[in-house]
């Protein structure tokens, strides 16, 4: 929604401008570069987002492998919560991991959901009750 407001402006003007005779050349000129300046912004913000989701995408499949790998997830299952912050702390990256729980103090995450997140953009592991298999979906959990 951001996005699209930051456009309107520009667009704007330029409607305005074009639209009529009243406009010289220079501010015809300097609408056209604001709004070719505007379209710039919209891509590079657009890809920005591109490049994040598959950040936090790649996150969550780094946690997911080294859960596998993990000696401490191999003992205790891919849901203890000592072998997801283990490995968490690993992370190229360093994104955000959260949504680890354990209010049970059993030692494993209550819902095995673990939410990734780099800059505005989250990839969600779910960890099976049985802590041996996990599944990656975009977005949050």
């Amino acid at each position: 929604m951001k996005l699209r407001r930051s456009l309107a402006l520009p667009l704007l003007a330029v409607a305005l401008c074009f639209g009529s005779v009243a406009c010289s050349d220079d501010t015809k000129d300097k609408a056209k570069d604001t709004l070719d300046s505007a379209k710039d912004d919209a891509k590079q913000a657009a890809d920005d987002a591109k490049d994040n989701v598959a950040k936090a995408r790649a996150a969550a499949i780094a946690l997911q492998g080294g859960l596998k790998a993990n000696e401490t997830a191999r003992k205790d299952g891919g849901r203890s919560v000592k072998a997801i912050n283990e490995v968490a702390d690993k992370i190229p990256g360093s994104p955000d991991v959260s949504g680890v729980d354990d209010a049970d103090d059993d030692g494993l995450d209550d819902d095995g959901k673990v939410l990734i997140t780099v800059d505005d953009h989250s990839a969600c592991l779910t960890i099976e009750e049985n802590g041996t298999g996990s599944d990656i979906a975009d977005g949050a959990c």
